[in-house]
């Protein structure tokens, strides 16, 4: 090892201790930074994201998956990740590869013993003292790569750069530590469309916004949109995303950032269609007089964004089947009666109806944010007695409330008998929803009742299902 680096990183080793009592614990103990709803508690990110460490490793969530491709990115503070559009599963979930990306690696060093150290040949460097504690307790290699460079100081603390991310040492605040450096943040802000500083204070606290979920949240949500059918989806310079009601695109070169797609302008029917309303007082889109359809239309109108959330009129108040309905060039009103006050105003599923157009059923994904009681967790069992020689297999289904099936869900499978415990990962859910898993050797609980519980990766209190099933074994001969 050069002797250069030695200097550089000595000073670690000054204060490795204190590091080691402060990050001794394991990665699997990380804990989930997501106040923005952007993660999935059950999906096989959050499982990554919990294993290697969380919000201590990764740092928040700050943007929804977003589709690019045949691949999902995801934005953490510290790291972007990615995973296959078509199965994602654990396996194939891996960061972006940002330290190649911002450089490329220097010049080899050359391979020594060091009871300090660990020599990577795959670019010739060594990871040392703290980096290299903390390197290992992450599972560095699967998580961000080999190293790229030799630990060197910037701004008079040590960094180093590895394939995937950077290491930095950190002396405030709290105790001395290792870190990763914000890079995933830096990319995302790097890209207008998906995460920005919304004002002087936000820069300040490092809170980053997305323009689709501000632009959402300024619609009360689901209250207007219905729900999240679709992922973002970036197709060259827009991002396009689907709620049940509307589609949204973002065009970093328009005047408003987010806007809805003229869904109405596609659909409505041609002989309803009028083209006379060209004034710019919105106020005269609607007819005059105390018509309770039509107050209600106005009222939900302008308290929602007016024009420029739903466009312009397309035709009058007109009867649709057994709804009044109207027009306009983003969104299509219904009348609904028999509804509260305050929720008699609902729009067409225009959203959820040109999604299944072009891609047929919807996706069934975990929306991010969404309540416990909307995932449901089923168990089915192959076998009420089972034995060595008929192993028991257990079936398990994650869905929503509706019983729409819920892929890439990651559950463990907690097994009790009177003598021992044992725990299963499944595999994540496949498009179905479904997973099976085929128990082991039980033989300690000849004779007894073995008790089931499955549970979401993440946290205990997550949906959860039972079972039960005898284990018999043949008396022997």
């Amino acid at each position: 090892m050069r002797g250069k680096t030695r200097v550089r990183v000595l000073c670690l080793s000054l204060i490795v201790g204190v590091l080691l009592a402060a990050c001794g614990r394991e990665a699997a103990d990380g804990q989930l930074c997501d106040a923005q709803g952007n993660l999935s508690a059950g999906s096989p990110v959050a499982a990554y994201y919990l294993r290697h460490g969380g919000e201590e490793v990764f740092g928040c969530a700050i943007t929804r998956p977003v589709q690019r491709g045949d691949m999902y990115v995801q934005y953490f503070e510290k790291a972007v990740l990615q995973y296959p559009v078509d199965d994602p599963r654990y396996e194939e979930i891996e960061l972006v590869p940002l330290g190649m990306e911002k450089s490329a690696p220097t010049d080899a060093e050359n391979p020594q013993d060091d009871p300090d150290c660990r020599y990577f040949e795959r670019h010739g460097h060594f990871v040392c003292l703290a980096f290299l504690d903390f390197y290992d307790r992450i599972a560095g290699e699967r998580v961000i790569g080999q190293p790229i460079s030799e630990a060197k100081l910037l701004n008079g603390n040590p960094v180093q750069d590895f394939e995937n991310a950077r290491l930095r040492w950190v002396t405030e605040p709290g105790p001395p530590h290792v870190e990763l450096e914000t890079w995933g943040e830096q990319a995302c802000l790097a890209d207008r469309m998906l995460c920005y500083y919304e004002d002087a204070e936000d820069r300040v606290l490092g809170t980053v916004s997305s323009p689709i979920d501000e632009f959402v949240g300024s619609l009360g949500r689901e209250a207007v949109l219905g729900y999240e059918v679709s992922p973002p989806v970036q197709r060259d310079n827009l991002i396009y995303q689907c709620y049940q009601n509307a589609c949204l695109v973002l065009d970093p070169r328009a005047a408003e950032l987010v806007s809805l797609v003229p869904l109405g302008l596609q659909s409505v029917p041609r002989h309803a269609r009028i083209d006379h309303y060209l004034s710019s007082d919105e106020d005269l889109y609607f007819s005059q007089g105390d018509n309770p359809v039509v107050l209600a239309f106005r009222e939900f109108y302008f308290r929602n964004g007016g024009g420029a959330v739903f466009g312009r009129p397309l035709t009058d108040q007109i009867r649709n089947g057994e709804f009044w309905v109207q027009w306009f060039e983003n969104a299509c009103f219904e009348w609904h009666p028999d509804r509260p006050d305050g929720e008699r105003v609902q729009l067409t599923p225009l959203g959820e109806i040109n999604y299944r157009q072009f891609h047929g059923e919807l996706p069934p994904i975990i929306r991010a944010g969404e309540a416990q009681d909307d995932i449901v967790l089923r168990m089915a069992l192959d076998h009420s007695i089972a034995s060595p020689e008929i192993p028991q297999v257990v079936n398990l289904r994650a869905e929503d409330s509706a019983g729409r099936p819920l892929p890439g869900v990651i559950i463990t499978l907690y097994i009790a008998t009177p003598e021992s415990r044992q725990i299963y990962m499944a595999p994540a859910t496949d498009a179905n929803g479904n997973v099976r898993v085929t128990l082991g050797d039980l033989k300690e609980a000849c004779g007894e009742i073995v008790r089931l519980r499955a549970v979401m990766e993440g946290d205990s209190t997550l949906p959860l299902t039972y079972g039960q099933f005898i284990f018999w074994c043949s008396p022997n001969p």
